[in-house]
This record gives structure tokens, sequence and C-alpha cells, in this order.
């Protein structure tokens, strides 16, 4: 990213190269195109496997198409906070700020070459823009690390749920067979019981009925609790992810 920059600027710098900035530009958003269908990703989508790669591209034809028009005086110095907005999201916190540092001395070493040491000659209108993109990357970040924040703690709130409604459906299970156990098996067998030689048969029948819902009840328990460790392993992966990730953006932060 670094180097990028110091190519602008040496691109700007080269009368032979600065009249083909608009070329340039195209060029890099034809680029930029083409590894976007190779991916077969969207024009627009910059934040995937590619992001390093799109962020450099973009980046670079930002600063030549702005640096051209007059730097900070240029009609196109609006997009400079389009391109804070992609950097902000596609690159690390630190290197967001180290970034936006170097477009402040890309931008003020443009006004040295238009305006010499006398840099009082500068517009308010640029200085206050040359003032902004740290202000404004600060926010970007700012909104960024509260997003990510809110995303993880989200990923510890599904899993506690997911476990919740797990545990919820064993307890149901249970119940449900003691319910039926005791609105009609047993009443049955009561009444079975009062004269047990003459409905022998019906009394086998009904105990094998209840021998075979307690041996399903069973098997579905046993299956659940063979497979309950991975969701626990499951379960505090993505809790220790999910902690470390949060504690890291506070510490970035």
């Amino acid at each position: 990213m670094t180097l990028t920059v110091i190519f602008a600027y040496l691109f700007l710098q080269t009368p032979v190269l600065a009249k083909y900035s608009l070329q340039c530009f195209a060029i890099l958003c034809l680029v930029f195109w083409f590894l976007q269908k190779k991916r077969g990703k969207k024009f627009f989508y910059v934040f995937d496997e590619g992001a390093a790669t799109n962020t450099l591209v973009l980046n670079l034809a930002f600063l030549i198409l702005i640096g051209n028009s007059n730097g900070l005086s240029s009609a196109f110095f609006a997009l400079t906070f389009v391109q804070l907005f992609f950097l902000a999201l596609a690159l690390e916190n630190r290197l967001a700020i180290l970034l936006s540092l170097e477009l402040i001395l890309f931008y003020l070493g443009l006004a040295l070459n238009r305006y010499g040491l006398n840099l009082t000659a500068m517009s308010m209108t640029e200085i206050n823009n040359l003032l902004a993109i740290p202000l404004v990357m600060i926010f970007y970040l700012f909104g960024k690390v509260q997003f990510q924040r809110l995303h993880y703690k989200t990923l510890l709130l599904d899993c506690e749920k997911q476990e919740k409604l797990k545990a919820q459906a064993d307890d149901q299970a249970v119940a449900d067979f003691i319910s039926n156990l005791l609105d009609r098996h047993l009443p049955m067998l009561e009444y079975l019981l009062i004269s047990p030689e003459k409905n022998i048969v019906t009394i086998n029948a009904e105990l094998e009925l209840l021998k075979k819902n307690l041996n399903k009840l069973l098997r579905e328990i046993n299956h659940k609790d063979a497979n309950r460790p991975k969701s626990r392993e499951e379960k505090i992966l993505v809790e220790a992810e999910a902690e470390i990730l949060i504690k890291a953006i506070d510490e970035e932060t």
C-alpha cells in the first residue's frame, strides 16, 4: 500500500506520465473489473479473498485521478472519503491509520509542488480537506470496531441459544413419554390387571408397546449424547474464537 502511494506521487510528478492520468485511471478500472470477473464477483464487491489486490488497484486509481485534478482542491476530492471507507474495511486498523497518514503526506507533497514552501497560500478548503483525512478514517474505524464487537457477541448468543434449544428438546421428549405413560399406559394396565387371566394377551401387547416406546426414547437420548461432545467442542471453539476476536478488537482499539 505504501508503494502505491509512492508510485502515484512519482507518476504525477513525471510530466511524460502525468498527461496520461485519465487513461491510467481507466486502465486500473478495467484491471479491477477483470479481476472481479475472473473470481466471479460483482464489480462493487471488494471484500473477498482478493481484497488486498482490489484495495491496491482502487487506492492507486483514486490517487491518480484526484492527484491529477489539483489534489486537495480537486472536484473529485470527495472520492477520497469513499477511498478511506474501502481502506478502513479492507485493512487492519493500524494499517488503515498508517495509510491515512501517508495520504496526508501525499497530498501535502502535491501542495508543496504547487505552492512551494509558502503553504500559507493554501485555501481554507484545502486545509480542511487535509485535516479531514485522519478524522474520517478514525470515524470509519470506530464504526467498524463497533460492528465487529457486536457481530462476535451475536455469535456467542446464537451458540448459547442453540444449546438451550437442544436441552429443551430433550426435556420435552422425556416429558411427552412420561405424560403418555401416566395418561394412557398405566390406566390401561390397571384396568387390564383386574382380570389378568382374561387379558393376558392384551397385557403383554401393552407391555411390549411400552418397552418399544421406552427403547425409542433411550436410543434418541443416547444418539444425542453421542453427538453432544462434538457439538460441545464446536461450541467451545466458537466461543473461544469469538472471545479472542473481541479481545483483539478491544486491544487494537
